[in-house]
């Protein structure tokens, strides 16, 4: 009996250390233990070309792999938009804005090895139910990295 009890709590634990941290990003500058996201909207004269750019900052390498999903979030479906990727210091991640409209919600996915990325066993997700409302909105692809680049090296006070 004692044995089962043993091999159960392995389980447990094995199951627990395998659970994904799950944060809700909410602001246009997020910024973890280890990671921060920054969002801005890039504008064109076609208001269907407009994108959502995020800049991923991995400065210290904590996390190998990054993804994005769209969620629907009445319908929980979700939607791979930029497939799992390598992530070095950073990484920039743009989908259509027109895009929310079907997977309003986002869901970051941050992987520490490449054996948690190929079991799409993400260590954290970072999620957002939308846009943030604080997000910057630029009318050239030039302001936003501009906005980007000037985020990455100055980020918010807490």
């Amino acid at each position: 009996m004692t044995r089962r009890f043993a091999i159960l709590g392995l389980l447990l634990w094995t199951m627990a250390a395998r659970a994904s941290e799950r944060v809700h990003g909410a602001d246009h500058h997020f910024v973890g233990q280890s990671v921060r996201i920054i969002w801005a909207i890039a504008w064109a004269p076609d208001p269907e070309m407009a994108s959502v750019v995020l800049r991923v900052v991995n400065a210290d390498r904590t996390y190998s792999h990054v993804a994005l999903d769209g969620v629907d979030p009445f319908t929980k479906a979700r939607k791979n938009l930029l497939p799992m990727r390598p992530l070095g210091a950073k990484e920039t991640l743009t989908t259509a804005r027109g895009s929310f409209v079907d997977w309003p919600s986002r869901e970051i996915k941050f992987y520490r090895s490449a054996a948690e990325a190929a079991s799409d066993s993400p260590s954290l997700v970072v999620y957002y139910l939308s846009v943030p409302d604080t997000t910057p909105e630029f009318n050239s692809s030039s302001g936003v990295e501009a906005f980007l680049d000037h985020a990455e090296v100055n980020p918010p006070r807490r």
